[in-house]
């Protein structure tokens, strides 16, 4: 592919022109980096908020930056988690003394709680104390910066160790006994003595009768010691334990797994001692990545129908899927093989009927929780395969069962949009009043799920305000202008202000118009600016006639006000289409509708700050004095005397000055487009650069009737016109075809296609007009046109 290139120009644009590449948007960021093509929400499973991080994501968590990473570390320090530690010495004490106290005499420098144990006679408890403040000094935590290490001493910690094994066998009290078995099993890992950790655990941690939390985590402990080990099958079970019963410890339990990569140890299932273990070491394995979900899932609800993790399996079963089916329209992925995409879409088709199958066993499972999740799976798979009645039947059974989930609203609101954008084949009244309160709930998502949701939907309707079937994509002159050839229309639509309504519902999709984040927005919205650049005036005057219509139903009123467009906004908006269509007269009109003040904000402040009527001849263009007003009145006046005298060249001269610097290369491009890149043109964009914004073929056409004229100053100057609109075409044919040639070899051709196709009025220039007063200007002002007239002498 050729590098891409500026080439000389007849007038070099500015540095500020140029160095935009898109006014006012730089189109929508990654909001989540999670995003895919979904529309099933993994929150609409029961799963706890803590355990979310474990659906499907293409992270190494799903959504780790969110609250559901659960305020858990890796830390497994003498400061313990103080809720649960607190509260266990609080109970210890049977409430003597108050957990400000304890919490102070633990953490800080109090005595309180000691003193207390030792008044009561719990020595033992309060010599652990005095221990566990020992080790923390063995950790010496410098806080000078972000970037000091923490400091151990080694010898420290095996002295400590020495003690802890002299004392552990003489604790009697319980409560005691399992924190020093703790400490114990900790102090020999950091000895680096594994098989030690080990048997300190089977000695004195497996023998107490009532274990708490302490001992998973020595339990945690362990696991990671029969991993130095080698003994992985050990371990793996262990973990799944402890990731089973000790929240405090899960993160860190699946986190020893999941970073080593360890796949499923099915010989683990051999030490569970009951149903209940076996199925936690199913819904362990299940939650990594690459897992296979199913086979887990069968097996955990044969076993253990209550297990928390079952739905929340279930939908990581869900997205793993939608990923492979939806490849193919992903919106997000850089995947060029197009073989591999639709190997894994049609991968997905019969996961998809294993996955219904077994919800549907699971909705009429009377042993697992009525959540109206399994219904809702249901009603998802089969909106997939296209089944939309079977999809709406379960749909609506899922309402019917009362819930809290937030998630699973949310959810349910999704698949009623995406049916009601999918099933009427047209749009009608009734079914514009169905979507009132749905469509009201997706004004300002707050997930992708959402957002994909809302955009899918939007290009549904968008067809069928225009009678066309379904949108398989988007297209890539934009949604609105691929809808006006009427040679792919099926149909006329029988509903008042169609085209508005398409048009309020594509902008509903993008960023600009519909984002709850600060910055950018999901990457499934669409860009506004891209189909404001592609609609036409007279849509937008449908839109303005539909803003003011005194006779508005429901959805009218909320389609308006969560797309909010002011007056002001339509009218620059149909101005600026207007001018895209050289229909001066009309833009006219819509920006005299608009307030003045608007003139001086922005982007016109910035960007229409060079004069319309002027063609620099050096890059050096003269200063502003029109608004876009006086602009397009002068233009309209000009257009008059046009058609009045088809030879009145001055009016033409005029025409193709202004008409050129509305173009690509123009400098008041702000006049007709809302945005622009000094990239754009290029081989990599597939869409079509041959048209009169690019091309300025308008502007030409104008020039050519100014090149009559008798004057010959002013043919000069319209042959000075006509070829930057020829250097223009030059641009789009160098800049937007590729190639495999070195560079060197690719500007030869080019320059010689230039030679032969492109210097016409260079040509007429030199031989018709090489006497005028212009001309000479031209040849001292224009370095590219001085040195095609040094080679053609």
């Amino acid at each position: 592919m050729n590098k891409l290139r500026n080439y000389i120009t007849l007038s070099q644009k500015s540095f500020k022109a140029l160095a935009i590449f898109t006014l006012l948007a730089c189109g929508p960021g990654m909001a989540d980096y999670d995003e895919f093509m979904s529309f099933f929400m993994p929150e609409s499973s029961n799963a706890k908020l803590s355990d979310r991080r474990y659906s499907y994501s293409s992270q190494f968590f799903y959504d780790e930056s969110n609250e559901y990473s659960g305020g858990y570390t890796n830390q497994d320090t003498t400061d313990h988690d103080k809720i649960l530690n607190v509260s266990a010495w609080s109970k210890y004490v049977v409430g003597k003394v108050n957990k400000k106290a304890i919490t102070e005499s633990i953490y800080g420098n109090s005595i309180a709680l000691q003193a207390y144990l030792n008044k009561i006679q719990k020595n033992e408890a309060a010599d652990y104390l005095t221990f566990v403040k020992t080790i923390d000094k063995a950790f010496s935590t410098q806080t000078v910066d972000y970037f000091t290490e923490t400091k151990v001493d080694t010898l420290a910690l095996v002295d400590l160790f020495t003690q802890v094994k002299t004392v552990l066998p003489t604790i009697k009290d319980e409560f005691v006994k399992e924190r020093y078995g703790f400490q114990a099993i900790k102090l020999a890992m950091l000895n680096q003595q594994p098989q030690e950790a080990v048997e300190l655990y089977d000695k004195y941690v497996q023998s107490i009768k009532k274990k708490s939390y302490i001992a998973e985590w020595a339990l945690s402990r362990k696991a990671g010691a029969e991993i130095a080990l080698g003994d992985s099958v050990q371990a793996y079970y262990d973990f799944a334990q402890v990731f089973d019963r000790c929240p405090s410890r899960r993160y860190q339990a699946d986190l020893s797994i999941r970073s080593r990569g360890m796949g499923f140890q099915k010989d683990a299932l051999k030490y569970a001692k009951n149903n209940h273990e076996k199925a936690a070491i199913y819904a362990f394995g299940a939650i990594k990545p690459n897992s296979d979900g199913l086979a887990a899932l069968e097996k955990m609800v044969e076993l253990d129908p209550n297990n928390p993790l079952i739905e929340l399996v279930m939908s990581r079963e869900i997205n793993k899927n939608e990923n492979l089916f939806y490849h193919q329209n992903n919106y997000w992925t850089m995947e060029q093989n197009e073989e591999q995409a639709k190997a894994n879409h049609e991968k997905a088709i019969p996961y998809w009927e294993k996955l219904k199958e077994f919800a549907a066993t699971c909705s009429k499972n009377t042993n697992l929780p009525k959540t109206g999740f399994w219904l809702a799976a249901l009603s998802y798979i089969e909106y997939t395969e296209r089944n939309f009645e079977q999809s709406s039947a379960y749909l609506a059974e899922a309402k019917l069962i009362a819930d809290n989930n937030d998630g699973l609203s949310k959810q349910l609101k999704i698949q009623e949009l995406l049916l009601l954008a999918n099933q009427s084949p047209i749009i009608t009244p009734a079914l514009e009043a169905q979507l009132v309160p749905v469509l009201a709930t997706f004004a300002k998502p707050d997930n992708f799920r959402m957002s994909n949701a809302l955009t899918e939907a939007s290009k549904q309707l968008v067809a069928r305000y225009y009678g066309k079937k379904l949108i398989e994509k988007e297209e890539k002159q934009g949604w609105l202008s691929s809808c006006t050839n009427k040679k792919t229309e099926e149909k006329k639509v029988d509903i008042p202000f169609a085209k508005a309504k398409a048009y309020l519902l594509a902008t509903l999709a993008s960023y600009q118009v519909n984002s709850s984040l600060e910055y950018g927005g999901f990457m499934s919205q669409v860009d506004m600016y891209a189909i404001e650049d592609t609609t036409t005036s007279k849509t937008i005057e449908q839109v303005i006639a539909y803003k003011h219509t005194s006779s508005k139903t429901p959805y009218d009123s909320l389609l308006q006000k969560i797309t909010g467009f002011s007056d002001d906004h339509l009218y620059v908006l149909l101005g600026r289409r207007a001018l895209a269509e050289h229909d001066y007269a009309k833009a006219a009109l819509a920006f005299e509708k608009v307030n003045p003040s608007e003139w001086k904000k922005e982007p016109w402040k910035t960007y229409f700050d060079e004069d319309p009527f002027y063609l620099a001849i050096n890059g050096k263009d003269k200063r502003n004095t029109y608004t876009p007003l006086t602009y397009a009145q002068k233009m309209a006046e000009a257009a008059q005397k046009l058609a009045n005298n088809p030879n009145d060249a001055e009016a033409a001269y005029l025409l193709g000055c202004g008409a050129y610097n509305i173009s690509y290369m123009g400098n008041s491009w702000v006049l007709s487009k809302r945005q622009w890149g000094s990239g754009e043109v290029n081989s990599y964009e597939q869409k079509d650069f041959n048209t009169d914004y690019y091309l300025a073929t308008k502007a030409k056409s104008y020039f050519e009737i100014a090149l009559k004229s008798t004057d010959t100053e002013l043919a000069a100057k319209a042959c000075f016109g006509g070829a930057k609109c020829e250097l223009s075409a030059f641009f789009v044919h160098a800049q937007s075809q590729g190639s495999n040639e070195d560079y060197e070899t690719y500007q030869a051709r080019i320059n010689k296609d230039k030679e032969r196709d492109f210097v016409h009025y260079f040509t007429l220039l030199k031989d018709k007009y090489a006497r005028t007063k212009y001309q000479k200007e031209v040849l001292r002002e224009c370095a590219d046109y001085n040195l095609f007239a040094k080679k053609m002498k």
